[in-house]
């Protein structure tokens, strides 16, 4: 009983230590009071859910999908009209998509979760210039809405 009190005790204190904000650090003597600026707010980009990517796909919203997933990946199976660029080339590939820039580029993976490829490679495109949407779910998440893929490697230019 003392061993799981103890143990108890412990996990506790762990939590306690690791929660939290850290506390601001005290001013320097002679310092002024006014609190230093927030950093500037991260630039984002939009999501949209597999059914809003669609409804957007229907009214011909969407100039260009982008596929960010390997090569294998996007031939097993992918939404039709995407334009495969692996992640860990897209960087390298950037000029293909110039010709978009003044458009949103919407940029799907397998999953389309938080820190996902689709994620990353939305950030890299906004911080070159592009608008990026992400759409949530990815791959999954269209095939779970029953929506069709096609399946084989079709060229990879945009």
């Amino acid at each position: 009983m003392m061993c799981r009190l103890f143990s108890a005790f412990v996990v506790l204190a762990a939590l306690a230590a690791c929660g939290g904000p850290e506390p601001e650090p005290a001013a320097a003597p002679g310092a002024g009071s006014a609190p230093a600026p927030a950093p500037a707010p991260a630039a984002s980009f939009r999501s949209v859910s597999a059914q809003d990517f669609q409804a957007d796909l229907d009214a011909g919203k969407v100039p260009l999908l982008l596929d960010v997933r390997t090569v294998e990946e996007y031939a097993a199976g992918h939404v039709a009209q995407t334009q495969n660029i692996p992640l860990d080339t897209l960087e390298s590939r950037l000029a293909e998509l110039e010709a978009h820039k003044g458009a949103e580029i919407y940029v799907i993976c397998q999953s389309g979760v938080r820190s996902g490829r689709s994620e990353r490679a939305s950030q890299l495109l906004l911080s070159k210039g592009f608008t990026p949407v992400n759409v949530e779910g990815g791959t999954g998440a269209w095939v779970g809405a029953g929506m069709p893929v096609v399946e084989g490697a079709t060229p990879s230019t945009p």
